[in-house]
């Protein structure tokens, strides 16, 4: 939707920066510091249910998403997991590199880790996935190993793949 406005508030709902839709319906507030938001589209005649969204060290952005429908504007809160589908890891077992392949609607962000069966975290990495995409992870120096990719997304929901570290 073009020219709505959008309203940035901070945890006691003042109002801090405003931005209005572009052409594609997109907007952005850059640079936010770690806290708790919320964000309103104001749109004349229409009722609104906003977003709140809380950016920290773990989850530095976040993709919202608004949703019309002729007599309100909700926020559908951030797209993840359950707007996605996720492949199995390949080549199972993985020598130097596992690939899995995600298919988003829309940009969404994920928090992806590489933990190993003693539970540690050996790698953890965010990425944005938009439409297709083959997400890679370097397992070259890893021991031979289970690991599971954890998934993460902004919703909070999961995604678990387990796979098997082999080395030449």
């Amino acid at each position: 939707m073009y020219d709505v406005n959008i309203m940035l508030l901070d945890q006691q709902n003042n109002p801090l920066v405003f931005d209005r839709s572009d052409a594609a319906g997109s907007f952005d507030f850059n640079a936010l510091a770690y806290g708790t938001y919320t964000i309103w589209a104001e749109l004349h005649g229409v009722s609104t249910l906003p977003v709140t969204l809380t950016l920290s060290a773990g989850k530095p952005f976040a993709t919202v998403n608004l949703k019309l429908d002729g007599t309100s504007v909700m926020g559908i809160g951030t797209a993840g997991i359950l707007e996605s589908t996720f492949g199995q890891v390949y080549p199972n077992p993985v020598e130097d590199l596992a690939k899995i392949e995600v298919t988003t609607l829309l940009p969404v962000p994920f928090e992806l880790s590489l933990i190993n069966t003693m539970g540690q975290v050996v790698m953890n990495k965010y990425v944005v996935v938009n439409g297709n995409s083959l997400l890679e992870v370097e397992t070259t120096g890893l021991p031979t190993g289970v690991y599971t990719l954890l998934l993460r997304g902004n919703d909070g929901s999961r995604l678990l793949r387990k796979f098997v570290k082999a080395n030449r």
